[in-house]
């Protein structure tokens, strides 16, 4: 059994419900639950808990921790709200919630800022033996690099997916965020299991790295957030292919760099899904090299900021096995009763959206095999 709770009126209420509901084994809290007392819930059977944007210390949320010792997953993006505030610079909750987290014996996924926890405190990670899955969020301060380099050295071995994210909350405030090349050669040797890698970073060429040194990963995401408008040249090695990774997203590009990037594409010619947003737009030859370099590519997402889609594009992406395809951006495109007539065949649900206001409006189109659209 699942509850979600977005908003409380009358705590007490609230408390004496979810206790009643003996088979709760996912509680999740959103923005409205402040000064709820989860200290005092009883749930027994509780494996997956989430906490997001719930203020407020009296909710003793390392006490709830202790009292569920059966937790399985763990998603609190709470700690950069609650404890990032100069009035709280002494306060030790951050410590405590960690210190919680490291005595539960069935966790397998960790979602948590890193915000106020101390960097000896940070270490006792390793204590988490049956963690598969790490997602760290952060606020740039003084210690983010400290923590980075200490998470970096330990031998987290049987971790298999790691994010290392701006909080939503407060990411407006995290650009130009520079994870050096060192770092992420030592995650590639202690965390010699991952299979999935998220992170954001100033330093485009980092992509290079990560494909030479990750030979195990499947998925890749990468933001640049670089908002100087200095965006690095980045050169892919020539003899780099990655033979394993399925899905590669790539966000906030460059024109100068676009081309890097479809080569970087083709040295994985196993892609099944790829994600390219934050683009200028994508010429018809860069967008057959996508095509025709990867036999087993399903899902494509292009997310651009003017791409004109005419009946050579459209002869394209018709002679490709794609389970779906999303182009955002498009300024001038055949009319949708011409598009649905084209590709009658080929897909059986095709929406176009509008998007933006007034002159930052624009159009998106999405086309599948079946199924409802996401």
């Amino acid at each position: 059994m699942c509850i979600s709770i977005s908003f409380i009126e009358n705590e007490k209420d609230i408390q004496q419900f979810i206790n009643r509901q003996t088979q709760i084994t996912k509680l999740i809290m959103k923005d409205g639950s402040y000064g709820c007392d989860l200290s005092v819930l009883k749930l027994s059977k509780l494996e997956h808990l989430t906490i997001r944007s719930c203020e407020g210390y009296e909710m003793n949320i390392a006490k709830m921790i202790i009292q569920n010792p059966k937790l399985r997953s763990l998603d609190l993006d709470i700690i950069c709200t609650c404890f990032d505030l100069d009035e709280y610079d002494d306060d030790d909750t951050g410590n405590e919630i960690l210190t919680a987290i490291c005595e539960l014996k069935y966790l397998e996924s960790l979602n948590i800022s890193i915000n106020k926890i101390s960097s000896d405190v940070f270490e006792s990670l390793t204590k988490i033996i049956t963690l598969r899955e790490l997602h760290l969020n952060y606020q740039n301060d003084d210690q983010f690099y400290n923590k980075l380099s200490k998470l970096c050295v330990l031998k987290l071995l049987r971790i298999e997916a790691l994010t290392i994210k701006p909080s939503e909350l407060i990411g407006f405030y995290n650009y130009n965020t520079i994870i050096p090349e060192d770092i992420i050669f030592q995650f590639s040797q202690n965390f010699q299991n991952l299979k999935h890698l998220s992170f954001e970073n100033k330093l485009f060429n980092i992509i290079g790295t990560v494909l030479k040194y990750f030979i195990k990963l499947e998925t890749f995401e990468f933001v640049c957030n670089n908002s100087d408008g200095d965006q690095d040249n980045f050169v892919i090695d020539e003899d780099i292919k990655h033979e394993n990774l399925k899905e590669f997203k790539v966000k906030n590009i460059e024109s100068h760099n676009m081309k890097s990037i479809l080569n970087t594409i083709s040295a994985c010619p196993n892609l099944e899904l790829v994600k390219i947003s934050g683009i200028s737009d994508i010429s018809h030859q860069g967008l057959k090299q996508i095509l025709d370099d990867h036999l087993k590519l399903k899902y494509l997402k292009l997310g651009m900021y003017d791409f004109n889609f005419q009946g050579v594009t459209a002869e394209l992406i018709k002679s490709a096995a794609l389970q779906s395809i999303s182009l955002s951006g498009l300024s001038q495109f055949l009319s949708l009763e011409t598009i649905k007539e084209f590709f009658k065949e080929e897909f059986s649900c095709i929406k176009l959206f509008k998007t933006g206001w007034r002159r930052w409006s624009y159009f998106k189109l999405v086309m599948k095999k079946c199924g409802p659209l996401k």
